[in-house]
Parts: C-alpha cells; structure tokens; sequence
C-alpha cells in the first residue's frame, strides 16, 4: 500500500483545500454586515472549511490504520465530508456568502474526487465482504 501522500484522492482533497480556503479567505473582510450578521456568516465559512479540512486528514488517518476496515470507515468518513462540502458551498452561494468567480471548478473537483474515492473504496469493500480486513 502506497503511503497517503501518494495516494491521488489525497492530492486532490488537499489541492480542493487550498481552492477552498483561497474562495473563502475575503469572505469576512469584504462584506458589510451587522455584527450578527458577520458572526452567522464566519460560521458557515468555517463550517465549509472545516469539512474540506476533513477530507484529506480522514484519508490519512485512514491510510495509516493499515487495516482494510478501518481505512474503508476513514473513506467513508471522507465521502460524508465531501457530500457535506458540496452541500454548504451550494447554500453559501445561494445565500449571497461566497461569489462564484472559482465555485464551479471546486464543485467539479469534488465530483471528481467522489468519483475517485468510489473507486478506491470498491476493492476494499469486496476484500471486507470476503473476510479480508487484516492489517496489510
């Protein structure tokens, strides 16, 4: 097994990381907002940082286990994530949060990303089913 930092899924997730923070670091210094206002919007910027932050540690904690099962339950964990991830930059945008100008390119790395780690996950859970969740 290649280490995590070999791993592409974790190369993506740390490169959609960056994206994500780089879409969101003006966030609370370019809007005008109440004071209540800037709290509720620091709060699902940090929400959508922190599932991104999410991904790429689960995949890493997950890689380091050295056991099928629970590198499959880190996956999972980094799917949840990324479901979530997609879900809040949606709402953020909806709600005036965030601007647009790169939300389709981390929408889409995301979609990837899924893709990818679906990929990755099958043979493990075909090895888990079968019985073959030792440490590798």
């Amino acid at each position: 097994m290649a280490t995590y930092k070999q791993l592409k899924v974790w190369q993506i997730a740390v490169s959609l990381m960056t994206e994500v923070y780089d879409l969101t670091k003006d966030n609370k210094t370019q809007k005008q907002n109440s004071e209540v206002n800037e709290q509720v919007d620091f709060g699902l910027i940090k929400e959508i940082r922190d599932c991104a932050q999410n991904i790429h540690s689960s995949i890493a904690k997950g890689a380091e286990k050295r056991s099928s099962v629970k590198f499959l339950s880190y996956l999972r964990i980094a799917n949840s994530a990324s479901i979530e991830l997609d879900t809040k930059l949606r709402i953020a945008k909806d709600v005036g949060e965030i601007a647009t100008r790169n939300l389709r390119a981390i929408l889409d790395k995301i979609e990837e990303f899924q893709k990818m780690l679906t990929m990755l996950r099958r043979p493990l859970e075909m090895a888990v089913e079968r019985g073959y969740g030792r440490r590798w």
